[in-house]
């Protein structure tokens, strides 16, 4: 009899542990979900884990300058933008700095998907994005001299040759030579801002090019991964006499927690005028969705990683286009544009998230941004399935 009470309360005291263990646990969550946008050290355990000392290092092998963890954003929260309230979001996103971003009466676009690329790029009042033929589908290249009128829309030819893929992969306007850089799979072109005169800058015959930016000084061209070797995407720094600098793998520039080689693809790459990049990347072996900020020096041959977030509840295996990003120089903040939650986040040079926001098509509520890019004259220009809604920023400039 007294051994059986014995057992009894030995069972009621792990049965209270369980209870005590639970409890510390929904206090937690509550903790998370009451600070949504808490600071560096806030991490989410079971999706962040701390990376030790000794595997954080630069990609030149030495130490890093700023040895923090990983990070995770805090998971977006739906939101309803308010245009009668200053175009405020619900409380759960702080908006920062999107609330310079004018909701009201913005210009609105017709635009085909092109494949889901949604090639765009805008600088001052003018506008090139990809588009297709709605008479035969084919895909063109559409130019606007000044976006708020919309009788002098142009089609660029590129006459690409039968080894290129005829869609533009990305755009960039470079200061520099005062046009445009369009990317096809195998070759890099300028179009020229003031006479439309298409020339060939370089080609990749043994390459598969996907992304480009650019500053006044160098070219940052993401590789997309040879799916036959298994080998994930790169990012190749050229300069303006069209020779490469330096190439850094997937696993070079991705810190993991793990030491063994990793693979992983580059959805976007963004630079401001002090020679700091911001990628975005995709790891589908733990389906993770991250962004990496570097300082480069040293004529582009030091790497040194300023931060590393986390993007949670991004991951889609069959989206590797989001999430896309561009720099801002009038709130000097990085803009990142996520299609599956349909949110533009902005991030200061240091890794801090500056504003939130959701961003909705006007045309359509329920399209989500496929990419942005922010024009020199103080507009947005955001790009979705069927539209693009150019956007006025309002506020100085910091």
């Amino acid at each position: 009899m007294l051994q059986r009470c014995v057992l009894e309360k030995s069972e009621e005291l792990t049965n209270l542990s369980e209870i005590i263990r639970n409890e510390f646990d929904l206090d937690e969550q509550l903790k998370s979900k009451l600070n949504p946008c808490s600071n560096e050290s806030t991490v989410i355990p079971d999706r962040i884990e701390e990376m030790p000392a000794e595997e954080t290092q630069a990609i030149d092998d030495n130490r890093l300058t700023d040895t923090n963890p990983a990070v995770a954003l805090p998971a977006p929260a739906s939101a309803v933008v308010d245009d009668d309230e200053n175009d405020d979001d619900e409380d759960e996103l702080e908006a920062g700095r999107t609330r310079n971003i004018q909701r009201k009466n913005p210009i609105i676009l017709s635009a085909n998907n092109d494949r889901s690329l949604a090639t765009i790029c805008s600088h001052k009042t003018q506008l090139l994005y990809n588009d297709n033929d709605e008479n035969n589908q084919n895909p063109r290249l559409t130019f606007l001299s000044d976006f708020r009128q919309f009788h002098n829309k142009r089609f660029i030819d590129l006459s690409t040759n039968e080894n290129d893929d005829p869609w533009v992969q990305d755009i960039t306007y470079s200061t520099k030579l005062q046009g445009y850089f369009i990317l096809n799979c195998t070759c890099l072109r300028i179009l020229s801002a003031n006479t439309l005169q298409l020339t060939n800058f370089c080609e990749f015959p043994d390459r598969n090019m996907k992304r480009v930016a650019c500053t006044e000084r160098f070219l940052y061209l993401i590789v997309a991964s040879d799916r036959t070797t298994q080998q994930s995407d790169e990012i190749v720094l050229f300069n303006y006499d069209k020779q490469e600098v330096i190439c850094k793998t997937f696993a070079d520039i991705v810190v993991t927690r793990r030491t063994q080689c990793i693979t992983g693809e580059f959805s976007d790459i963004a630079v401001n005028n002090s020679e700091q990049i911001l990628t975005t990347y995709r790891l589908a072996r733990r389906e993770e969705v991250g962004i990496l900020i570097y300082n480069i020096s040293c004529d582009g041959q030091h790497w040194c990683l300023i931060k590393q977030l986390l993007l949670n509840e991004c991951w889609r295996a069959e989206l590797s286009y989001t999430p896309r990003i561009d720099w801002c120089e009038k709130f000097r903040v990085f803009a990142l544009a996520e299609y599956v939650t349909g949110h533009l986040i902005m991030i200061d040079p240091t890794g801090q998230v500056k504003g939130e926001t959701r961003l909705n098509s006007v045309r359509n509520p329920t399209d989500s941004p496929l990419n942005l890019s922010f024009s020199s004259d103080d507009y947005l220009c955001v790009r979705y399935p069927t539209s693009i809604n150019i956007h006025r920023l309002n506020g100085d400039r910091f």
